[in-house]
């Protein structure tokens, strides 16, 4: 019997998990050289207790900078594209 559904796994955790790792890295690295260039400016923190927590452990937010935003939209891009292919060839990997 032919199943009529889509198959449990279309895309493979290479096509998710590596360049999401990629694209949280590029965010790091965004937040260095915010850091490194405006030392006057650092980072948005705050403590546990502010934000709903039960310690004081500071928070430190990454800033979303330019390759952040070009790695996220290459990441997006990317997706778009492997989903077209999947759906005009009709098989995943």
């Amino acid at each position: 019997s032919e199943v009529t559904g889509r198959p449990f796994s279309i895309l493979g955790l290479g096509d998710v998990v590596i360049p999401g790792t990629f694209v949280a890295l590029m965010r790091d690295v965004d937040g260095d050289i915010v850091e490194k260039l405006s030392p006057e400016f650092p980072p948005t923190t705050a403590t546990a207790t502010e934000s709903g927590g039960r310690g004081e452990a500071e928070v430190t937010e990454a800033a979303n900078g330019p390759y952040f935003q070009s790695a996220l939209t290459g990441y997006g891009v990317g997706l778009a594209v492997t989903f077209a292919v999947n759906e005009v060839s009709q098989s995943g990997q």
